[in-house]
């Protein structure tokens, strides 16, 4: 962005370049603005000036869950809690969401005990924290993980997702 202003010297026109920036952020970019003084036969004269820029950045969401281990694998529905503790270096606490529970098996998988629905009780969409998973696998491969994911949301729109997972090793 170039903003021109004029002086009240007719020989005299400063020009000043520089990056826009937003106040609201987490980062600092270094940023360099040059201002100049041009005359009227073109002669001119400047200076840089190195400065920080601030960059918005989206919010963390470090995650613990318990239990993180699903045993014995017997086909029941085991209570977990996850616990999120969002971070942000700026700004009110964000919004949370649970946004899926997934698994690397199917419900029905082959000789898993075709017992469902396996997540009982999420609320997706809103600040659910407790729900029910099966404590089921198939007896075949490395077992079953259950993949968990927040979204947070800061007051400015800034979306970030986390992670946690669940094994029925």
């Amino acid at each position: 962005m170039v903003h021109t202003v004029r002086t009240s010297f007719p020989l005299l026109v400063v020009v000043v370049a520089h990056l826009a920036f937003l106040i609201h952020a987490a980062r600092v970019e270094p940023t360099t603005y040059v201002s100049r003084a041009i005359d009227a036969f073109g002669h001119w004269d400047g200076e840089a000036s190195a400065v920080g820029t601030i960059v918005p950045t989206a919010p963390q969401v470090p995650l613990a869950v318990s239990p993180t281990l699903l045993w014995p694998p017997n086909h029941k529905l085991v209570p977990v809690t996850v616990s999120v503790a969002a971070a942000h270096a700026l700004g009110p606490n964000p919004t949370l969401r649970l946004a899926s529970i997934t698994s690397n098996e199917g419900e029905l998988a082959n000789r898993s005990g075709h017992s469902s629905p396996d997540i009982q009780g999420a609320q997706f969409g809103t600040d659910d924290r407790q729900f029910l998973l099966r404590a089921e696998r198939t007896p075949f491969g490395p077992g079953r993980i259950y993949t968990i994911t927040y979204e947070a949301e800061d007051a400015k729109g800034n979306l970030t997702t986390g992670q946690v997972t669940v094994t029925v090793p």
